[in-house]
């Protein structure tokens, strides 16, 4: 009876410092994860990251738990569109949480134009891209830039502060430039008038003018006819033009025309002053223009005809 005693006391003194040493060293029994992040997150978010709203929390045998920083464990998965599973690594242990991963998206565009060059009607649209820079804007906050070849410009480059629009993948955006009326125009015509005694006269023309200010332009014009008959009329000749107001140097104009008549006839040669009036329409198309026109004065007294030509 007293061994039984003894082996029972011996049995019991046993389990309590089990019990004891267990309670001093507990041991991992598992991790459990709780993710509270509300940002977006993309493929390009780092798993690092996402530590800033994870708890992770160790579970001992003895029924303590404690948390573990964010140092102490590491996080593996690949963050894809859609849930993604992270799995957390602590010391063997593992524990998993989801993560809405988001799409990166484009957001919109921005311009930033810092060209010096004076800008005309007869610039190329295209030609602005070289001092252009438009930087793409993403949902998740980058930035990048997008080459010329990936977006397009529309806009009409007429005299006066324009507004070009970018588009780039359903994305646009605008700035503002400032265009000057093109220079200078050359060209060359047909014309029948008045230079005879008799019915019309036939013959071409040259011209050459000069865009000033507040819609002016200056020029000469150089015209040759012949009426068939045995006259033949020369006429240099300088002009004074005014297009009207918020035509960019096209469309409807007045002309004065100072200059002298040459005129043979037989052979017998006249210089006559001429002076006239000269009224039109010049049509822009890209570096060309059409000019039909309609002039009257002396000693030519009427003639009509249309013009041709390059601006520059």
């Amino acid at each position: 009876m007293k061994s039984r005693i003894t082996i029972l006391i011996s049995l019991l003194v046993f389990l309590i410092t089990i019990t004891a040493n267990a309670n001093n060293n507990p041991v991992i029994t598992s991790i459990t994860a709780n993710y509270t992040g509300t940002e977006e997150i993309f493929p390009s978010t780092t798993l690092d990251s996402l530590k800033t709203n994870l708890t992770v929390t160790i579970n001992y045998s003895n029924g303590e738990s404690s948390s573990i920083d964010a140092e102490d464990y590491t996080l593996t998965g690949v963050l894809t569109v859609g849930v993604s599973v992270i799995t957390i690594n602590y010391k063997g242990q593992t524990a998993t949480f989801t993560a809405t991963v988001t799409a990166i998206a484009l957001t919109g565009i921005t311009a930033k134009y810092t060209g010096t060059a004076k800008i005309y009607t007869t610039t190329p649209l295209n030609n602005l891209k070289s001092d252009l820079t438009i930087t793409a804007n993403y949902n998740n906050g980058t930035k990048a830039v997008i080459a010329p070849k990936d977006y397009t410009l529309t806009g009409s480059l007429t005299a006066g502060v324009r507004t070009i629009t970018v588009n780039h993948n359903r994305k646009n955006t605008t700035f503002a430039v400032t265009v000057l009326p093109y220079r200078m125009a050359i060209g060359f015509g047909l014309e029948a008038n008045m230079n005879s005694r008799e019915n019309f006269a036939g013959g071409a023309s040259a011209s050459f003018d000069y865009n000033l200010p507040r819609f002016f332009a200056l020029g000469t014009n150089f015209t040759y006819s012949n009426n068939f008959s045995g006259i033949t009329t020369f006429e240099p000749t300088v002009m004074l033009r005014r297009y009207f107001p918020g035509t960019n140097n096209a469309g409807f104009f007045a002309q004065l025309d100072a200059g002298v008549s040459i005129i043979l006839e037989d052979s017998d040669t006249k210089y006559l002053f001429l002076g006239g009036l000269r009224s039109g329409y010049r049509m822009i198309f890209n570096r060309f223009y059409v000019e039909p026109y309609g002039r009257v004065g002396y000693p030519f007294a009427l003639g009509i005809g249309v013009m041709a030509g390059m601006i520059f």
